[in-house]
């Protein structure tokens, strides 16, 4: 895949690779929650209860910080079902650009991945990043201060 420019059949592949990344890190983290309640189930009461009671608090708190990455899983799978990926002239959700140095996806915010061998930054609209790139077209400036990059093309 080149640099130079993407198809919207290429955007949609992107499309359908983050949403899969999405449901791969929600089934992950349901699975991981099975587990973790199996085991809480499978904690058995021991002479020493302390020992219970400490392994015990161990589990609910991994429950609980699996429970919030869910939570969060599925605010970002609805944000993305939300957002419309046709194709765009200027920087806003959905749209798809590059500076040359990088390209970028305004999706979600999964930070880097891996998409057909190019390395591209996923991020969501709460990232100071999207604040700088509102609205721009190719040939304008995106990015804080003092590391401002052209915008080669959007899709």
């Amino acid at each position: 895949m080149s640099w130079t420019t993407w198809s919207t059949e290429q955007k949609e592949s992107l499309v359908t690779f983050v949403r899969q990344t999405l449901l791969s890190q929600q089934e992950e983290v349901l699975l991981r929650m099975q587990k973790l309640n199996e085991s809480l189930a499978n904690e058995t009461k021991s002479s020493a209860g302390d020992k219970f009671e400490t392994s015990r608090e161990m589990i609910n708190q991994e429950i609980n910080q699996a429970e919030a990455q869910l939570a969060n899983v599925q605010n970002q799978l609805n944000i993305f079902a939300k957002t419309s990926f046709d194709a765009k002239t200027k920087c806003q959700p959905g749209a798809l650009f590059t500076t040359g140095n990088f390209t970028y996806f305004w999706s979600v915010a999964l930070g880097k991945v891996e998409f057909e061998g190019l390395k591209i930054m996923c991020f969501s609209s709460v990232s100071p990043f999207a604040k700088t790139a509102l609205d721009k077209k190719a040939g304008e400036k995106v990015g804080m201060p003092g590391n401002q990059m052209e915008l080669l093309w959007v899709v």
